[in-house]
């Protein structure tokens, strides 16, 4: 038996203390049939949602505060589940946040004109690994 977790999305979206970028994660999770692809969440990211969550991303490993941290591990958590996958462990949790906070990175080179970004090929599946997800332009 596997031992992954999951989300309630619907009770994580009717909690007014969840942070709300997790709230929109999840609620288009649960408009998308329970199936949605990283790629296109992050594609359809507004500049000033990516610009926070580019800041979360720094302030998770530079203050003390656990928010940001969370925040990105819901965040994580859910876009995971939106992917039909799951998390197993810490472990995998650390690296399919790692990716996360990748992917919001090459989005913000895109969209600054630096890279051009793959989103077909944005995916927390480890069997994916061998795809291209962003070419720097030339």
């Amino acid at each position: 038996m596997s031992n992954t977790t999951h989300i309630a999305l619907p009770k994580l979206v009717a909690n007014a203390v969840t942070p709300a970028i997790c709230r929109m994660a999840a609620w288009e999770v649960i408009q998308t049939g329970s199936y949605m692809k990283p790629g296109d969440w992050i594609k359809k990211l507004h500049q000033v949602d990516l610009d926070h969550l580019l800041q979360l991303c720094d302030a998770a490993t530079d203050t003390d505060s656990d928010l940001p941290t969370m925040t990105l591990v819901a965040l994580t958590m859910i876009l995971v589940q939106g992917e039909g996958l799951d998390v197993a462990d810490g472990n995998e949790l650390s690296m399919q946040m790692n990716q996360l906070v990748m992917f919001l990175t090459l989005e913000s080179l895109g969209r600054k004109g630096l890279v051009d970004v793959e989103y077909n090929n944005i995916s927390f599946d480890a069997g994916s690994g061998d795809a291209a997800i962003g070419k720097v332009r030339a």
